[in-house]
């Protein structure tokens, strides 16, 4: 980190902001100086906690904090998060509810079947947070239908009324309908990539490519340029945008690249993606298709690319990829290419005729979203 860039930074000492509250974070922990580096991702964030907990009378109206709050501890208690879970206690008796609201809550064994909003929300919530491949159409439309039945208008049309900005896109992304402000930052730069060459070789831990140097190395240095010497792969092309945008960090690369895990592979799947990974079939209906900034996955790690949000002439889903298929011959040592604009299709047909069956696409979203 430059020294321009941390003179005009917020201080490290910042600690009044949700997340360091949640966590009961001190001026000296050395987590408050690591998020100082990102001070527009604490201002989103706590922007967001506030749009959804500290509404404008309208929106507490439609779908009140009291139900807001115990959705929140249905979702911490989901992923073990009791410091998350304590603190949305608190904000749901704040706002009036009962020790039995929120032990119903807290008790994911037990799926909530009120024919209620927030029995809708609650069971989204379920499903998002734990089994976001098993989410149908139908999951989405019981939500609308218990929307549009207590107020009588539809959701979405009421989202575009209410928000704007930052706050919109934020909800429509929840309801994957839209990429959230960080996969479009992503997927603007590595759009803006294509075209470059580089020379392609696999990678991972050991590998010694010239990402592979960079992300191990004992402390960070200049980013590798895009160039024919450049030897990187699929997701370390993904992963450079990224740290372009100043969406990841060299700290967190380097971490993954030097973790020791059993499979280093299934890690890296589970790190790339917030949450559940949805599973990639054509003409998917909406919440399903590829947003512009998912990470998709082919066979896990096989091959990693990133989905551009659109749809080419013949209805394939479009991604930015760097890997020489589905027109450009392996070289042994390192095959020189471009990033390029592909498809799943294009390089699931190329995969199952060279390297048969055809590979498994999932789409997730990244952990910078």
């Amino acid at each position: 980190m430059s020294a321009s860039v941390s003179e005009t930074t917020t201080p490290i000492t910042r600690t009044d902001d949700v997340v360091s509250k949640i966590l009961g974070l001190t001026a000296d922990s050395p987590v408050v100086a690591l998020r100082a580096d990102r001070p527009a991702q604490i201002d989103d964030l706590q922007a967001y906690y506030d749009s959804l907990f500290s509404p404008d009378p309208a929106s507490d109206a439609a779908f009140p904090v009291h139900d807001r709050a115990l959705v929140a501890i249905r979702v911490a208690a989901h992923t073990g998060s009791d410091a998350v879970v304590a603190w949305y206690e608190g904000v749901a008796r704040e706002h009036g509810a009962t020790d039995a609201e929120i032990s119903a809550a807290r008790d994911i064994a037990t799926p909530n079947t009120d024919d209620t909003t927030l029995g809708a929300a609650m069971r989204r919530a379920d499903l998002v947070t734990t089994r976001l491949v098993d989410t149908t159409k139908a999951d989405v439309d019981a939500l609308k239908a218990a929307y549009r039945g207590r107020f009588g208008s539809e959701l979405l049309a009421d989202l575009e009324s209410e928000l704007s900005g930052k706050e919109l896109q934020q909800a429509k992304f929840l309801l994957r309908l839209a990429p959230s402000p960080g996969m479009e930052r992503v997927a603007d730069e590595l759009t803006s990539m294509v075209g470059q060459q580089a020379t392609w070789t696999p990678s991972g831990p050991g590998s010694g490519n010239t990402f592979e140097s960079w992300a191990s190395a004992s402390s960070e240095g200049t980013a590798p340029a895009l160039s024919t010497v450049t030897s990187i792969n699929c997701w370390e092309m993904v992963l450079l945008a990224a740290y372009r945008t100043g969406l990841l960090s060299w700290q967190w690369i380097h971490d993954q690249y030097t973790a020791h895990t059993a499979d280093w592979f299934d890690h890296m799947v589970g790190m790339l993606s917030r949450g559940s990974r949805i599973r990639y079939r054509a003409g998917a209906p909406a919440g399903r298709k590829p947003l512009r900034g998912d990470i998709v996955f082919m066979d896990g790690m096989a091959h990693v690319a990133l989905a551009t949000g659109n749809v080419d002439g013949a209805g394939r889903a479009e991604v930015i990829s760097f890997w020489p298929p589905p027109n450009t011959p392996f070289t042994r040592g390192g095959t020189i290419d471009s990033v390029k604009v592909t498809t799943i299709e294009e390089l699931s047909d190329w995969w199952a005729a060279n390297m048969p069956p055809a590979p498994v696409v999932e789409l997730a979203a990244p952990p910078w979203s």
